[in-house]
């Protein structure tokens, strides 16, 4: 007759037993240990995890206790974090595991995880003003809502503070609005890019920081210099003597590569002078001065100096237009004896 012997029956339990667990635990940590005992000795143990809440959590290897010998009754395993958690999308785990000796016994022990909120802090800035953040090229003469910042949080029912923590010329009100202020102005020959560093804070002063870039959008700016170059205008000089030659100055020239000028005289020194292209000369006879010679005399001792009026118009889009008021002064020549009048008939 051969007897065999078979397991009388099998306990299971775990410790520690109040599974509260923080949503930040990092995976591999062992949650709790899960410990089973049977009556049979000197067989196979081992454990088997029934519905893992979707592979959360799993199993690690069976051992003996070291104080206890090969004929223990007893054998245990961690239950180990294998995902991380987070109390937003699931706050508690219901689930089963199993113990089974070498005779096929088993039992089975139901494992309640609950998992505890903890403040994750703001993980990142959007911006939903469109794809860039942009300012235009102008005085601003009015506050003016460029965008909105949107906060990714965790803990969607968070508070947030936003500020902007190294512009001046940009700011954000308590709405996460961004705002240029009344008065503020940008140059995009000067500066044509801006970085601004936006901080956000939520309740528990968690903070996260983000860079942003904002672009200055180009605008066409009026000409603001004329130039008369190597201008000199002597007493007496003929028709089509040239006097300077016209330069214009505009901010846009570098950006506007083929910018060019329409220049007008609308004021021409009663017609003393006049536009040859970019030359400034002298004018022939017309009927606004007394002919000498058939060209306009330039007289020192009538006229010490020309007030002439420039009208320069660019042809970007729009076209600006912007005037200039030029004085030429009239370098005197010695003039020689014009008439010779005698007084007598006697020398």
């Amino acid at each position: 007759i051969t007897v065999t012997n078979k397991s009388s029956g099998i306990t299971i339990g775990y410790f520690p037993r109040k599974l509260d667990i923080p949503e930040n635990t990092p995976i591999e940590t062992t949650i709790t240990t899960i410990t089973a005992s049977s009556e049979a000795q000197n067989v196979a143990r081992t454990f088997k995890l029934i519905d893992g809440a979707n592979g959360t959590f799993k199993l690690g290897d069976v051992s003996i206790p070291p104080f206890v010998n090969i004929q223990s009754s007893m054998w245990t395993v961690p239950l180990v974090l294998a995902r991380p958690l987070d109390f937003e999308t699931r706050e508690e785990f219901v689930f089963k595991v199993k113990a089974i000796d070498a005779y096929q016994r088993e039992q089975f022990e139901e494992l309640m995880i609950r998992v505890t909120d903890v403040n994750e802090g703001p993980s990142d800035i959007l911006y939903s003003g469109g794809k860039d953040i942009s300012v235009h090229e102008k005085l601003y003469t009015n506050d003016e809502v460029i965008g909105r910042f949107r906060v990714v949080d965790d803990d969607i029912e968070d508070k947030h503070v936003l500020r902007i923590s190294n512009n001046n010329a940009i700011k954000l009100n308590r709405e996460g609005e961004l705002y240029v202020p009344a008065g503020t102005s940008f140059d995009f020959e000067r500066r044509s890019k801006i970085k601004i560093l936006v901080r956000v804070a939520d309740k528990e002063t968690a903070v996260f920081r983000k860079a942003f870039q904002v672009k200055v959008i180009d605008s066409n700016e009026a000409p603001t210099e004329l130039i008369l170059v190597n201008g000199t205008l002597f007493d007496n000089s003929p028709a089509e003597t040239s006097i300077s030659t016209v330069k214009v100055r505009d901010p846009d020239n570098a950006n506007w590569g083929n910018q060019t000028f329409a220049i007008e005289l609308v004021d021409d020194g009663h017609g003393l002078v006049k536009l040859d292209e970019l030359i400034l000369k002298v004018a022939k006879y017309n009927d606004v001065c007394t002919p000498t010679d058939d060209y306009c005399r330039i007289d020192y001792e009538s006229h010490k100096a020309l007030l002439i009026t420039f009208k320069v118009t660019d042809s970007s889009s729009p076209p600006m237009t912007a005037y200039f008021n030029r004085m030429i002064a009239i370098e005197d020549i010695n003039d020689p004896p014009r008439r010779i009048h005698l007084d007598g008939t006697i020398l």
